[in-house]
């Protein structure tokens, strides 16, 4: 019920912002009662757990069998509790040994050295990519082995505070962007996802809007694949300054991110940042510490860190704000007092 009737909510809210162009406090207001309802979208994704967790436990499973269902746990595990997907990682890598089976190997290693990206161990990463035989792996694992190529060296690019790494990461990425591109269908969210970026980088927004129209389209606010789009979009904004249309793709990036139950996320700590520079105080707070407890429970070194340079910044201020406000309670009251005596 709560997962239809926060759709049925954002949709009025995005249709009336078509149509009128309101306030972007209306679509902040939807995403806190999102926040308020995260129990019970974290339950909705622990029954799912749960039951996948069933199958493991029948009578006569085979070691095959239970790589594919773990590989599902896996994907639920991935975006909520790290240290769960990277339990079942191993188990999986141990059940492929046993299955003699190079290719789900390669697969497993694939998607332990993207986990491995996503939470800041690169050289995790690239040491289990590099010992892996490219000539060996089959064409249908070259899309994740090299997206995961891409991950790694954009993510080090990103996070680099060296101008010489940046760029020499930045373009590693590119070559490997380049080794994938013939092996996607031109109408893949991967390929969109590439074009989209080459626009942003060239600063041609009104192309990257398109596709990012496009990819929006095909996907739906309570899952992933929409929270990066969603934050993709809020991105292009950033870069014509228009704060209000950032807010608001922040916003649905962030609701999306609740929804789907994903524990790594960045938009509402981006939101936050916005909050706080905007002077709402009480907000940027209050959206900085749901983060840190994502951030907690999801247990990413990365994610503290990029958490923990932004909340004492955002709670400082917040707090001084509150003991304003107290200091000024405690003189209206005293004069209050006061003219009471009087009388």
């Amino acid at each position: 019920f709560m997962r239809v009737f926060f759709l049925f909510i954002i949709l009025i809210v995005c249709s009336t912002f078509a149509l009128a162009n309101q306030e972007v406090d209306s679509l902040i207001r939807v995403l806190e009662n999102t926040m308020e309802g995260r129990e019970e979208f974290d339950v909705q994704n622990n029954n799912r757990i749960i039951e996948l967790k069933k199958l493991l436990n029948k009578k006569g499973i085979s070691k095959n069998q239970q790589f594919f269902i773990n590989n599902q746990l896996i994907d639920k595990y991935s975006k909520y509790t790290l240290d769960s997907a990277i339990s079942y990682l191993q188990t999986n890598i141990r059940l492929a040994q046993d299955l003699q089976n190079q290719d789900l190997l390669y697969q497993t290693n694939i998607m332990m050295a993207d986990i491995m990206a996503t939470t800041g161990k690169y050289f995790d990463a690239v040491d289990i990519l590099n010992k892996m035989d490219s000539n060996a792996i089959h064409k249908n694992l070259r899309i994740s082995y090299y997206k995961a190529l891409i991950k790694v060296y954009s993510e080090v690019s990103f996070h680099s505070p060296f101008t010489d790494f940046n760029q020499k990461y930045s373009s590693q990425a590119k070559v490997y962007t380049e080794l994938l591109i013939p092996f996607l269908n031109l109408q893949s969210d991967d390929y969109l996802s590439i074009l989209e970026k080459k626009y942003r980088d060239e600063r041609n927004l009104n192309e990257c809007q398109r596709i990012n129209n496009q990819r929006l389209s095909k996907s739906e606010i309570d899952n992933r694949a929409f929270s990066l789009i969603a934050y993709e979009r809020s991105l292009l904004y950033q870069l014509e300054g228009n704060e209000e249309e950032r807010m608001k793709y922040l916003c649905l990036s962030a609701i999306s991110d609740i929804m789907a139950s994903n524990k790594d996320n960045a938009s509402l700590t981006e939101l936050a940042l916005v909050l706080y520079k905007r002077g709402d105080l009480d907000r940027a707070n209050k959206f900085i510490k749901f983060s840190f407890e994502d951030a907690a429970f999801f247990n990413s070194e990365l994610r503290f860190k990029i958490i923990s340079e932004v909340l004492p910044i955002i709670n400082d201020a917040y707090q001084i704000k509150t003991e304003k406000q107290q200091s000024k309670l405690s003189i209206l009251l005293m004069f209050s007092s006061g003219l009471l005596a009087l009388l």
